[in-house]
């Protein structure tokens, strides 16, 4: 699959895991879809259980768009200091090399 064309399915996918999330999440912590968005770190505004549902509900729509299955709960993962988890951006090409490989 093309890497832009993935780049774009996986996008959409975390975004779809955001409208779910946001659904549970009062107004002042709902994430906007954007990919420059923070998710952990300064300007991150998820606690640490919306953030573990977050990348649980990401998991659960790759899956259903892309039928590939990625493990954002991996240990190695979580403990990275590169910023890959930083932002929706960083996090989806993240996801998208995992998947690539």
């Amino acid at each position: 699959m093309d890497s832009a064309v993935t780049y774009q399915v996986i996008l959409e996918a975390t975004y779809s895991a955001i409208d779910e999330i946001n659904n549970q999440l009062p107004t002042a912590q709902q994430l906007a879809k954007q990919e420059d968005t923070i998710i952990l770190g300064e300007g991150g505004i998820l606690d640490s259980l919306a953030t573990i549902q977050l990348l649980v509900a990401i998991e659960e729509h790759i899956a259903t768009s892309v039928g590939g299955n990625v493990d954002l709960m991996d240990g190695k993962l979580l403990s990275l200091q590169d910023g890959s988890l930083q932002s929706l951006g960083s996090l989806t090409s993240l996801i998208t090399e995992k998947l690539s490989t």
